[in-house]
């Protein structure tokens, strides 16, 4: 089974928003500590260059820090520092971690974080802190924080993302999938737009440029290639019908003098005599390549669309009722019945109509059942009407429906052998019906029953 270019699109789509996810949270995760360590050290050089003046009052020296601080999340990183007064004695933890910063060296240099004051990293009982200190007074107001608390916050945050991404997920989910299928059909648009241009193409129209306009650039050399294969088709056909009309007009000529002559031949044999007989034979088959010539001049100008016809109202109710009365004539096995709604008229070729009928005619009697029966209806519609000849048959092909308009057609070859016929009865037949615009089409019943309809104007199938 082949893929689909839609679903394809939309995997690719949907594994690429799961890769740029994975990717962007490995990164965000090894960069995020560095740059809220140096947020942190912003932070606290902020807090102390703001409150320095009230540093003697620590509640109101956090607060201050607090309201200067960026982030509020968990109280901000504020609720972690470490505020060390100059010569403070208090015997508190506090107290002890400032007394062991002052006197202890920093591990690296000092960073300048503001024009007054300056962070340093001190490790301490095998921990990193960070210390702000002003830099015009290093043994004055100092703040430290430690990097656990930090790393910790850091955690936090990313705990609070996943619960926020937990129950976001459903609707990106489903965002992402109305995504992926809008992308999808904004590619596949300008394909379907080319479908349907190509699925209107015939070898009636192939001299008409395709009316397709791109929504794309990238699209025009493709529209470019099918406008060449287009006319390199159209050239084919032309020739093709120059050919068989070609072929068919210069055959006319000597086929209809060499009847001629048998004819001239065979009335001056011997009645009844084998040379008679023979010659008969040979006029007959003459007459047939004459039959398959005019047919095949007619098809190839019906291919062309230049079918010369005289238009002018015809009764088609006559028509088809003088076709009956023949036909009980002529048919004493069949059956042959009618049913005609009277003064029903048709704008049309009476030539070309009567050679419609008569093929028509022609294929319900060569495949019918012995001692069959023929049925003729034609009745008015809204805007027309429709003429309906059924007729049995024995074991009809399964693709009888589908191919009995094709050219040289003659369904099961086996009993075709059997049959007098070229296999160009229905296909003209259907010509002519297209250039009267109107539709024939054939159905075949599970009861082997063989049903041509004629319906016009042409209905919309």
């Amino acid at each position: 089974m082949r893929n689909s270019l839609r679903w394809k699109i939309f995997g690719n789509i949907v594994l690429a928003v799961i890769i740029i996810f994975i990717v962007n949270r490995i990164i965000a995760q090894r960069l995020t500590p560095t740059a809220v360590r140096s947020s942190v050290k912003e932070y606290i050089g902020r807090s102390v260059e703001a409150c320095k003046d009230i540093a003697e009052n620590r509640d109101r020296f956090l607060g201050c820090a607090l309201q200067n601080s960026e982030d509020v999340i968990y109280g901000g990183l504020s609720k972690y520092y470490i505020l060390c007064l100059p010569e403070e004695n208090f015997s508190t933890e506090q107290s002890a971690i400032c007394n062991q910063i002052r006197v202890m060296t920093p591990g690296d240099a000092a960073e300048l974080v503001s024009a007054s004051v300056e962070v340093s990293e001190y490790k301490l009982n095998g921990e990193i802190w960070f210390v702000a200190k002003l830099k015009s007074n290093p043994k004055g107001l100092m703040v430290a924080t430690r990097q656990f608390d930090i790393d910790n916050y850091v955690y936090s945050l990313w705990n609070l993302r996943a619960q926020v991404v937990t129950f976001t997920a459903p609707f990106i989910i489903i965002c992402l999938l109305i995504l992926t299928w809008y992308c999808s059909s904004l590619i596949m648009a300008p394909i379907r737009q080319i479908e349907e241009a190509l699925k209107k193409l015939s070898s009636k129209n192939l001299d008409q440029p395709m009316d397709i306009v791109p929504v794309y650039k990238e699209f025009d050399s493709f529209i470019a290639v099918f406008e060449l294969l287009r006319i390199r088709l159209n050239e084919s056909f032309i020739q093709a019908r120059r050919f068989a009309g070609d072929a068919s007009h210069e055959l006319k000529t000597p086929l209809t003098i060499l009847r001629g002559n048998a004819e001239r031949v065979i009335a001056r044999l011997p009645t009844g005599s084998e040379e008679q007989i023979r010659m008969r034979s040979v006029a007959d088959e003459v007459e047939r390549l004459i039959e398959i010539t005019e047919k095949l001049l007619l098809l190839s100008s019906a291919d062309a669309n230049i079918i010369q016809h005289d238009m002018k109202e015809v009764s088609i109710s006559d028509v088809i009722g003088q076709l009956v009365l023949d036909s009980q004539i002529f048919q004493s096995k069949l059956n042959i019945t009618s049913e005609l709604q009277p003064k029903i008229c048709w704008n049309c070729d009476q030539n070309l109509i009567n050679q419609l009928f008569y093929n028509l005619y022609t294929n319900a009697v060569k495949y019918n059942i012995e001692n069959g029966w023929i049925k003729m209806k034609l009745m008015k519609t809204d805007h027309g009407f429709e003429f309906v000849m059924s007729n049995p048959t024995t074991n009809p092909p399964k693709d009888l429906a589908n191919k009995a308009f094709d050219r040289f057609y003659r369904g099961d070859s086996s009993r075709a052998r059997d049959i007098d016929g070229l296999g160009l009865g229905l296909s003209l037949a259907q010509e002519i019906a297209r250039v009267h615009g109107s539709e024939l089409r054939m159905e075949v019943s599970t009861e082997q029953i063989v049903t041509l309809r004629l319906s016009y104007p042409a209905t919309v199938l």
